[in-house]
C-alpha cells in the first residue's frame, strides 16, 4: 500500500494489514476499497482542505492516515490492494461466533464514541441493531444443536447484548441531539 499525502510522503514497500469494520481507515478509501480489483492502482486526490470523508476515521496502527496529513489540501493518496479476505456472513457462523461478532462492533463502537466520532459510532451500533431486528439471529444456519445449555445461554447473551445495544444507541443519538 503506498500513501503520498502532500507535502509529505509515505512509502510502505511491504503491505499494511485493515481490518475495514475497525475504521481505521478513512471513509473514502474504504468506500473505494470495497469496489478496488487486486492489485488495480487507484489514485485519490481530494483537493479540499479538512474533508471530513478523510479525516473521520480512528487512529490507525501502521500510523500510515494520520489526521495532521490528510487535513491538508491536495492530498493525494495511492494504493494498490494486494489481498482481500472476506469474513462470513454473520447469519453463517455459529451462535458463539456471533457473540464475537457483536462484540468486536460493540468494542469499535465504543472507539469511535470515546473519541467523539458519533455519525461512526451510530452508524456501527444501527448496523448491529439492524442484525438484531433480522431473523438472522436467531438462525441456525450451521445446524447447532439447539437443545444444549451451552446453545441456549448463548441465544440469552444475544439477547442481553440486544439490551445494551439499543441503550448505547440511544446514548451515541442523545449526544448527537437526534432523537429521530
Amino acid at each position: 500500500m503506498f500513501c503520498h499525502p502532500n507535502p509529505l510522503e509515505v512509502d510502505i514497500k511491504d503491505s499494511a494489514t485493515y481490518d475495514l469494520e475497525q475504521y481505521e481507515v478513512p471513509a473514502a478509501l474504504r468506500k473505494i476499497l470495497k469496489k478496488t480489483k487486486l492489485h488495480e492502482i487507484v489514485v485519490v486526490t481530494c483537493k479540499e482542505a479538512n474533508d471530513p470523508k478523510l479525516t473521520d476515521h480512528l487512529p490507525d496502527p501502521n500510523n500510515i492516515f494520520r489526521t495532521e496529513w490528510l487535513s491538508q489540501a491536495n492530498v493525494k493518496i495511492t494504493f494498490t490492494l494486494l489481498e482481500w479476505q472476506q469474513k462470513d456472513y454473520i447469519f453463517k457462523i455459529p451462535v458463539a461466533e456471533k457473540i464475537r461478532r457483536v462484540t468486536f462492533l460493540k468494542d469499535v463502537s465504543a472507539k469511535c464514541f470515546k473519541a467523539g466520532k458519533f455519525d461512526k459510532a451510530c452508524k456501527i451500533y444501527k448496523s448491529i441493531k439492524k442484525f438484531f431486528d433480522s431473523k438472522d439471529v436467531r438462525n441456525n444456519f450451521c445446524k447447532e444443536d439447539d437443545s444444549t445449555i451451552d446453545y441456549r445461554d448463548a441465544m440469552e447473551v444475544l439477547d442481553q447484548m440486544l439490551t445494551t445495544n439499543l441503550t448505547n444507541l440511544a446514548v451515541v443519538m442523545l449526544k448527537q441531539s437526534n432523537y429521530s
